[in-house]
């Protein structure tokens, strides 16, 4: 594949996010995780829309030599609010080249949703373990494209 594309809609009855840089994760908005299975590397990355609709990017973590500003720069990211259904929804694609993602190699994937109404951080959901009570790749769901 040449790109990893991630949509996730989120019900929300409060879309609140006030922080910048390291700290996005203390608001709404979603952390996404990918890891090697050959050579252990991971990326972490968060995604959110401030309480003044500017779109934030943050990487976390990434493997080895793999450079994060380039990767945030690359990626296109759509987050959409609708106050009538209270949900939100997330859209980004990832150059599967840059994640080490190949055709017929399996890699782990994963991905956190952060909650925040406005008096701190309320909690979060994940796609499976590893994430949110410790950071544990191998318990990542495993994804191979053919």
């Amino acid at each position: 594949p040449d790109k990893i594309a991630v949509r996730v809609v989120v019900r929300d009855d409060i879309h609140f996010q006030d922080q910048k840089g390291v700290q996005i994760y203390q608001g709404d908005g979603l952390q996404i995780f990918f890891s090697q299975t050959i050579t252990g590397g991971m990326w972490k990355i968060g995604i959110a829309k401030d309480n003044d609709g500017e779109i934030r990017k943050f990487c976390w973590m990434k493997p080895g030599k793999g450079d994060g500003d380039a990767l945030l720069e690359e990626i296109p990211v759509s987050i959409i609010r609708n106050e009538t259904a209270k949900d939100t929804v997330y859209e980004t694609e990832f150059p599967a080249k840059r994640l080490g993602i190949v055709r017929g190699k399996p890699f782990r994937f994963n991905l956190l949703i952060n909650d925040n109404d406005g008096e701190g951080r309320d909690g979060w959901i994940q796609i499976a373990p590893g994430i949110g009570d410790e950071k544990n790749p191998g318990k990542f769901p495993f994804v191979i494209f053919e």
